[in-house]
C-alpha cells in the first residue's frame, strides 16, 4: 500500500485535491484501508478529514489505485496549503482480520493560489 503524492486542480472558484492510494493483494483477500488528511503546519498540523475503503481481490492477485477527491481550504489564512496524506491497512482472509500496518505517508504537496 503506498499513500502517493496528492494532486490539485483548479475549476472556477474551486480547488480540489485527489489523494491516490496504490493497494496490491493476493488474490482471495480484502484490503481494508484507513486514510487521514493533513495540513501541513509550523506545530502541530492540521487534520482536514478521514475516508475508509476496502477492495476485494478475486480471484486473483491484483492491484488498484483508489482516489480520494476533497475541497480545499487555507486553514490557517496564510493564502496556500501543504498538504498530505497517510494510509494503513489490514487484510481479511476468509473472515479473519488482520493487525493494521504502519502509516504510509505521502509526500507533501503545495499549493499556493486561493
Amino acid at each position: 500500500m503506498t499513500a502517493k503524492k496528492p494532486v490539485v486542480s483548479a475549476a472556477f472558484t474551486a480547488v480540489w485535491a485527489d489523494y491516490p492510494i496504490h493497494v496490491k493483494c493476493k488474490g482471495g483477500r480484502t484490503a481494508i484501508i484507513e486514510q487521514e488528511r493533513y495540513e501541513e503546519d509550523p506545530g502541530k498540523d492540521d487534520f482536514t478529514g478521514a475516508s475508509p475503503f476496502q477492495h476485494t481481490f478475486w480471484p486473483f492477485d491484483g492491484h488498484t489505485t483508489k482516489n480520494s477527491n476533497h475541497a480545499l481550504h487555507d486553514t490557517d489564512g496564510d493564502g496556500g496549503v501543504e498538504i498530505y496524506h497517510r494510509v494503513r491497512f489490514r487484510v481479511d482472509k476468509d473472515g479473519r482480520l488482520g493487525g493494521a500496518s504502519a502509516w504510509d505517508y505521502s509526500p507533501i504537496t503545495k499549493y499556493s493560489h486561493f
